[in-house]
């Protein structure tokens, strides 16, 4: 009975996030019983849609978007736009894991295209949010700045001001990448105003990661040392608070202790970086092989053409900035 109940529902989805190990011994279970074939096409859409972010949620990228793909057959054969919609976006979430951002880039802009179509605003919100980030890491500053405006003003029609709190953030990172740091200061000062009147902690700490790095890249421009003395303050704080969740986030907390010659405690972090990248996504495992390389003395030039040749600009404008402050 449970593989047709709605999406909502399905196999209480926050316990199979809880477990995705247990979660995906299940549905290979329910595979190797037959169940699955016995589905009607519309019967297997709840049944996909849980497995994926079962795989998505264990690294299995590849196999999450297997899955999606499936999906998306069945969703275009029986005309289920609101579903296509969905898994346009899932397929978008699991190339984009895979660090391919043109593949990503185009399934969101899909999903964008239908949930305009069919008048869905929660979908349209979500997917303009994921464009913006992607344009951002592609670097496409003014495409993300169009994307991410209108994912404000939609969130902001519709009511949901924690999404409408979230874009001076993304913002702040596009003025960050564009060298315009007193638009960034103000776009943090308006996000942090937001999240503590409604005691948004998480969103403090968004902020907090955005200021760090508004300080980190005045730093490698003007070599100025209380920049990077402020920098550092900035994601030590966070990192004690237990909210230095992002691998980005973490290479450049390693890149600031290495400058400040901090040698021991960069070591200690890059393994931590480690922890963080994900085995099956060739940007994460770049990014900590730069790091090793850098901390060891190393080249990294295949690590930063990998970075150039699929389209990661920010990440790699960074590494050749990092190159400029190293010894030939």
């Amino acid at each position: 009975m449970w593989l047709r109940w709605g999406r909502s529902n399905a196999f209480f989805l926050s316990e199979i996030l809880s477990d995705p190990p247990a979660a995906e011994a299940v549905f290979q279970k329910i595979r190797r019983q037959v169940i699955f074939e016995k589905l009607s096409d519309e019967e297997r859409l709840p049944y996909l849609y849980s497995e994926g972010l079962v795989e998505e949620g264990l690294g299995h990228h590849e196999k999450a978007l297997a899955l999606v793909d499936e999906r998306l057959r069945i969703a275009q054969r029986l005309n289920l736009l609101k579903e296509e919609a969905g898994a346009w976006v899932m397929k978008g979430n699991a190339a984009s894991s895979l660090g391919d951002l043109e593949a990503s880039q185009v399934a969101y802009q899909h999903s964008l295209e239908i949930s305009r179509l069919i008048g869905h605003r929660r979908s349209e919100v979500i997917t303009l949010f994921n464009l913006g980030e992607i344009s951002v890491a592609m670097g496409n500053w003014d495409q993300a700045t169009q994307y991410i405006e209108q994912y404000q003003a939609i969130s902001r029609v519709v009511g949901n001001r924690l999404a409408e709190a979230y874009a001076p953030l993304t913002l702040a990172t596009i003025a960050t990448q564009k060298g315009d740091y007193s638009r960034t200061e103000m776009l943090i000062g308006q996000a942090q105003a937001i999240a503590q009147k409604n005691s948004w902690i998480r969103l403090l700490g968004i902020a907090r990661s955005a200021r760090a790095d508004l300080y980190f890249y005045q730093w490698l421009e003007s070599r100025e040392p209380i920049l990077l003395k402020q920098a550092l303050e900035e994601y030590l704080a966070l990192d004690a608070e237990g909210r230095l969740e992002q691998l980005g986030e973490c290479a450049r907390l390693t890149l600031a202790l290495f400058f400040d010659q901090q040698f021991d405690k960069a070591r200690a972090m890059l393994a931590r970086c480690k922890g963080m990248a994900e085995q099956h996504s060739k940007h994460d495992q770049a990014w900590v092989t730069a790091l090793e390389n850098i901390l060891s003395g190393r080249s990294f030039n295949d690590e930063l053409a990998w970075f150039h040749d699929h389209r990661h600009v920010s990440t790699g404008k960074l590494l050749e900035r990092i190159r400029l402050l190293l010894p030939n």
